[in-house]
Formats: structure tokens, sequence, C-alpha cells
């Protein structure tokens, strides 16, 4: 086994492994996600909801594109589009902020 195939699998092994802990800690309760999508009036907040989905759906993109480029020696520039969905999904969510504080 050649030292990158091998630095590559032990990194998906430990992200792997991450991942569990962190599923396990929110499955049992350790990590409180009370709250998370509600705004301070404990009300759900539409907000919150679309920049998590539009997190979510953007690590999953750039990941995806990761995948597909498994042989390059540095990882991908992110794609346009997807900067844009980002940037536009954080400032409907911020705007949405400012307008519940003034």
């Amino acid at each position: 086994m050649n030292p990158a195939n091998f630095m590559y699998e032990t990194a998906i092994a430990f992200l792997a492994a991450l991942a569990v802990i962190v599923a396990y800690q929110m499955l049992t309760g350790s990590i409180n996600l009370r709250g998370l999508l509600q705004d301070g009036n404990r009300n759900l907040s539409p907000g919150r909801i679309q920049a998590l989905l539009a997190t979510l759906t953007g690590g999953a993109t750039y990941l995806l594109a990761v995948k597909s480029n498994l042989q390059a020696q540095a990882l991908p520039a992110a794609p346009g589009e997807l900067l844009a969905v980002m940037g536009g999904s954080h400032a409907i969510y911020l705007l949405g902020k400012l307008k519940s504080v003034l």
C-alpha cells in the first residue's frame, strides 16, 4: 500500500468515526439540539431551516465534486453556482434576522 492510499483510508476512517460519534451524541441528547430551528420566540424559523438545508446541500455538492476527482492532487474549486446559492441563502437569513431585530 502506498502512503497516499494509506493517508486517504486513514482520513476516511477518521471522518466516519467522527460522524458516528456526533450522530450518537445527537441521538442520546449529549449534543443539545433543542431550539436549533426556532427563533427567539420559540417559533419555527423558516430562515434557519432554509440556511440549514442550503448548507447541507452545498456541503454534499462539494463532497460529490471531491469524490468525482479523487486522482487530483488538490481540492477542486467550488463551483460559482454553489457560491452564489450559499451567498444568497445566507443573505436571506441575515435579512430575516435584521428584520426581526428592527
